[in-house]
């Protein structure tokens, strides 16, 4: 997994220890048995049964009486659960809050996988969309059931049946069980090998990375879907409540302090007394709401339960599947097709950086603000600054923001552009070298004339700097 400083990871961490199994109704992480440092994550939320059904299957005919074509439905119905879940690899210690799964019991073995804003339910409930007869799924459970072991050694099978209803009659695709094949997840028929079994590890709290220090405190951004407590170690969790353009500077509102609880999918910053903070999630997660009894809302950005003015903004998703170096959208192929656009699933699911009306977090030295961003993507579960900007009017946007911290705002430098892996990047127009710039050095480390500098990027007084 991709980790910079501007990820935010958490770390779970047991206010009481627990026995690693499944007790109903809860947060959990499912870790798996063959790869021990593999959690199951929530990465996208699309599915669409009428290429399953249509292009996969050839037509609900063959669906209803071919085994072949259920065995395509199922091929590309898998395709489309990779894109929504991924394996996250995590060896040091650290996950991200996607792998925060809460398990919901419907009854006896059936559970619901809520996280990041959808759910399975959520995820497999629809129907084919053209045609005069569409056949429908929905209330597909994942069945969680006990394979050995005890305690914390318990080791879990967690599969999915695909059944549906055509022409009134309902049908099975069959059963399929939960593997990881070497960090990709996959739904298979048989489930005889450590990669099809589970450990099942509740979650009572967890820690965060905040990597932002200033004046002695230590500040991150999170966007998560469930309410969660702040820790002894958390002061405040923060929104920007007003902004000011004309003076460059934002003002936050602390809306809880040590020991609040934080409302369920609100954008915030924490202001902590350690660079690990703790949090304690509860309730069950904010998740789509249902259109129909055969299709769910497929925005999982629901509405947060605080209701009053904030101007940060966030997404739970950063999934590039089949985008390509140009974040253009070329799809994902499944079973037979490799090449062709008729196999293709359109998967990703990302935020784009839109650099006018974009702000995010960051602090060098004594100065904490609200800076550019020069990444394509905006990070999941992370949080930035939305300037209530007009198409006419974002460029005439400051590049950077001060923060109002109790009257007290400390001025970022205006022409700094926060990079991908956290540092700083100096934009600079026409800039003319002089004596103030010291000694200059390319990235390989070599020291160049001040007075022969190209446009790129240079080391310049120890910190990396933009020429344009």
């Amino acid at each position: 997994m991709k980790k910079t400083t501007l990820i935010i990871a958490l770390a779970i961490c047991c206010a009481t220890q627990m026995m690693a199994q499944l007790n109903g109704s809860g947060y959990y992480r499912l870790r798996n048995s063959y790869h021990p440092t593999h959690y199951i994550s929530f990465a996208n939320h699309v599915f669409d049964y009428t290429p399953i059904i249509d292009t996969a299957a050839g037509g609900a005919e063959n669906l209803s009486s071919s085994t072949e074509a259920q065995n395509l439905a199922l091929a590309c119905a898998g395709v489309y659960l990779q894109t929504d879940i991924h394996m996250v690899e995590e060896s040091e210690g650290y996950v991200t809050p996607s792998t925060l799964i809460y398990l919901k019991n419907n009854s006896g073995n059936e559970y619901n996988l809520i996280a990041e804003g959808t759910s399975l339910i959520a995820l497999t409930t629809g129907q084919r969309t053209t045609g005069n007869v569409k056949p429908s799924f929905k209330n597909r459970y994942a069945m969680i059931t006990k394979k050995d072991g005890s305690g914390t050694n318990t080791r879990y099978t967690a599969s999915i049946e695909l059944k549906g209803t055509y022409l009134f009659t309902s049908y099975s695709l069959g059963t399929r069980y939960f593997v990881d094949n070497d960090g990709i997840f996959n739904i298979e028929e048989q489930s005889n090998n450590d990669n099809g079994y589970w450990y099942i590890e509740p979650v009572s709290s967890f820690k965060i990375n905040a990597v932002y220090q200033h004046d002695g405190k230590y500040y991150a951004t999170l966007y998560v879907p469930f309410a969660f407590t702040l820790g002894n170690d958390v002061l405040n969790a923060y929104v920007v409540s007003d902004i000011d353009v004309d003076n460059q500077q934002v003002t936050m509102l602390s809306i809880k302090t040590t020991g609040g609880k934080v409302p369920a999918g609100t954008p915030v910053v924490l202001e902590c007394t350690s660079n690990t903070p703790s949090l304690i999630p509860s309730g069950e997660p904010l998740t789509c709401s249902a259109v129909s009894s055969t299709s769910y809302a497929p925005d999982p950005n629901v509405t947060s339960k605080y209701s009053n003015t904030n101007y940060l903004s966030g997404t739970y998703y950063c999934n590039t599947d089949g985008l390509n170096a140009n974040g253009v959208d070329k799809g994902l192929t499944f079973s037979r097709y490799t090449t062709t656009a008729k196999g293709r699933i359109y998967a990703s699911d990302v935020t784009i950086n839109e650099n006018e009306n974009m702000r995010v977090l960051a602090a060098v030295g004594n100065r904490i603000g609200f800076f550019k961003y020069s990444g394509k993507y905006m990070g999941a579960n992370k949080a930035w600054l939305q300037l209530p900007a007009t198409a006419a009017t974002a460029s005439m946007m400051p590049s950077a923001f001060k923060i109002n911290f109790d009257g007290v705002a400390d001025l970022p430098e205006e022409d700094q552009v926060v990079s991908e892996d956290g540092g700083f990047l100096d934009g600079i127009d026409g800039v003319q070298m002089n004596d103030r710039h010291g000694v200059v050095y390319d990235l390989q480390g070599r020291r160049i004339s001040s007075e022969s500098l190209t446009k790129g990027i240079y080391i310049i007084n120890g910190k990396k700097v933009l020429i344009q």
